[in-house]
């Protein structure tokens, strides 16, 4: 699972470009993932936006699963257990887009909010900024 992670200066965002080509790309790679965006958001307070891009993922129902409980049930900062973690994803995959619209609906998730999701990370960044402003 090559990925790249980069905090935007200035800005409570967070980039994150994921290719996953199999499960154990995934499983080597998340925890050096997550690691890599903890340090990022050390000392931050939330909100912080994190936009996954997602394009270049291609898993399966059961790898899906695998990752959503990663990220929602694994208590470590920068993931969306984490409670200033704001996820927006960017993504074409209907896959990916229902198991994320499932995430409230389940108490398996910690009931958070579904991300966002977008076609591109244009509409992303301008969603997350349009967010941050309100809040300004």
């Amino acid at each position: 699972m090559p990925f790249t992670v980069e905090k935007l200066p200035e800005e409570p965002i967070v980039l994150v470009k994921i290719k996953v080509s199999d499960q154990k790309d995934f499983e080597r790679d998340f925890p050096p993932l997550v690691q890599r965006i903890a340090e990022l958001v050390t000392g931050l307070e939330g909100p912080i936006y994190r936009i996954t891009d997602l394009t270049e993922v291609n898993i399966s129902f059961g790898e899906l699963v695998l990752a959503m409980q990663q990220e929602y049930r694994s208590g470590m900062p920068g993931t969306a257990a984490d409670p200033r973690i704001q996820v927006v994803l960017v993504t074409s995959s209907k896959l990916i887009e229902v198991g994320a619209e499932g995430v409230p609906k389940s108490i398996h998730y910690g009931e958070k909010p579904p991300p966002k999701i977008f076609s591109t990370m244009d509409e992303a960044l301008a969603h997350v900024r349009a967010e941050l402003a309100k809040g300004a």
